[in-house]
């Protein structure tokens, strides 16, 4: 099954242009298929596409940096519907699934969720997000 693109808007910050971290927003729901998990990401969700540490993102194509995967992620994160690991695990598989990215981007970007994306899903577990929709990643 070829899942759908996502239907993007950038967010232009006031004043014109674009802020610095590339805000998009989903313009309609985007339901999805990824190693037998249905997800569906609800319209006006923000993403920031991957929050790659300065670091390593020299060693990132674009493809893997700005990827469908991280919307998925993203939600997934946000949603609290699944545990960390699942959440990490479906991010690997899209990235191979929906963007096509390679053995390296996917490794090193996994690598990276492995020692820095557990801070991010447990403040979202503290925060607890009783609104689903709420526009944060």
């Amino acid at each position: 099954m070829t899942n759908p693109q996502p239907k993007l808007s950038p967010i232009p910050k006031s004043g014109g242009g674009l802020i610095d971290r590339k805000l998009y927003m989903l313009l309609e729901d985007w339901r999805v298929v990824v190693d037998g998990f249905i997800i569906t990401v609800p319209a006006g969700r923000i993403t920031d596409f991957a929050s790659v540490p300065r670091c390593i993102q020299w060693l990132l194509s674009d493809r893997a940096v700005y990827s469908n995967a991280s919307i998925i992620h993203d939600w997934l994160y946000f949603s609290g519907e699944h545990d960390h690991e699942t959440c990490d695990a479906v991010f690997h598989e899209a990235l191979k699934e929906m963007d096509g990215a390679g053995w390296f981007d996917r490794t090193v970007m996994f690598l990276a969720l492995l020692l820095f994306g557990g801070a991010a899903y447990r403040r979202h577990r503290k925060l607890g997000h009783p609104n689903k929709n709420q526009n944060v990643f």
